[in-house]
């Protein structure tokens, strides 16, 4: 055999086999592209696109919510992406970006825990305006154009606060607050919760808010605004927490320098460790929200909201209170 007859035969080979390469990628292709036509007819795409702007999602208040966002969107067939500040040393700066980036994304509605609400009112009326319906959990900007608040109804639960600060102070209150940062700073909100205190505490001549102080994130934070309520205000004889983290470090404070039932502290939030210092007498009792409940209406009420569905401006979730005594009432 020549040479050229060689060369020939090599192109021969080589083109068959390339052709059937080439059939057998084609095959394959439309094979994939079939598989994935019905792999995407059995998926429903989801019908909303919501945001979910919390400040956190340490401790089990925020985890439990968005727990239940995450399950109740499952059951609504909505998809819902969750943005937290990349900082929580400046939580007003971080929620504001996020809220204008969810404005400018076109989602189709924001559910929104308030860090500020002399810095969201604005961003909140123009996402509305935009189109996007903004509903508040928790934490309320109720000036606002916000669609909804879904929380705690905060003059009842201000009216609890002062009842359990009678109840463990009978003699008369003379009582600190210990605001966590996650309170709203502007007064609506947290001026409501102190009149629902004021208001109960008015029945007793000697029930008196001596102190307000506000912590920041972080145990060493609330240990030393602890400390200092107790050293720079030693008529004190109730402390009233208003997060897990200030409950358990002013509880730890009492404990150190020993003035079980001088001090009795009213606490939010509930887990082992509150439990233990219940049990101890450091804690008289403590205000246990609903997370989940919280949740999961707020993502009910966006829907509703899209659905033009009717969507009252004020969902209260009912919290629980746990006593010492392992008593709980509504």
């Amino acid at each position: 055999m020549d040479k050229k007859r060689f060369v020939q035969i090599i192109v021969v080979i080589t083109t068959i086999l390339f052709v059937l390469s080439a059939a057998q990628s084609v095959r394959l292709i439309v094979a994939d592209a079939r598989h994935g036509d019905e792999y995407l007819s059995g998926v429903r795409p989801a019908r909303y696109h919501f945001m979910v702007i919390l400040p956190t999602l340490e401790g089990d208040f925020f985890q439990n919510m968005w727990g239940e966002i995450r399950e109740a969107a499952e059951e609504l067939d909505v998809g819902v992406e969750l943005q937290v500040p990349r900082s929580t040393l400046d939580l007003r700066g971080g929620t504001a970006e996020l809220l204008e980036i969810a404005r400018l994304s076109q989602v189709d509605g924001i559910a929104l825990y308030v860090t500020n609400e002399d810095d969201l009112m604005p961003l909140i009326n123009r996402t509305d305006l935009s189109g996007i319906p903004v509903i508040t959990l928790e934490s309320d900007a109720p000036m606002s154009r916000r669609s909804s608040f879904i929380g705690s109804n905060s003059f009842k639960l201000g009216q609890e606060i002062g009842r359990l600060m009678q109840e463990a102070q009978p003699e008369g209150v003379r009582a600190a607050l210990l605001k966590s940062e996650y309170y709203s700073d502007r007064a609506s909100q947290w001026s409501i919760i102190k009149y629902g205190i004021i208001a109960s505490l008015t029945s007793g001549e000697d029930d008196r808010i001596r102190a307000e102080l506000k912590s920041q994130i972080g145990v060493l934070n609330a240990e030393e605004k602890a400390r200092q309520i107790l050293f720079l205000y030693p008529e004190v004889n109730v402390i009233f927490c208003t997060s897990l983290v200030d409950t358990i470090s002013a509880a730890n404070m009492v404990a150190e320098y020993r003035r079980a039932g001088e001090v009795r502290i009213i606490g939010y939030g509930y887990n082992q460790d509150i439990q233990q210092r219940m049990d101890e007498g450091y804690i008289y009792g403590t205000l246990v929200r609903d997370p989940e409940a919280i949740g999961r209406s707020g993502l009910q009420a966006l829907v509703g909201i899209k659905t033009n569905k009717y969507v009252p401006s004020f969902i209260y979730i009912p919290g629980k209170v746990k006593l010492a005594a392992n008593n709980e009432t509504d």
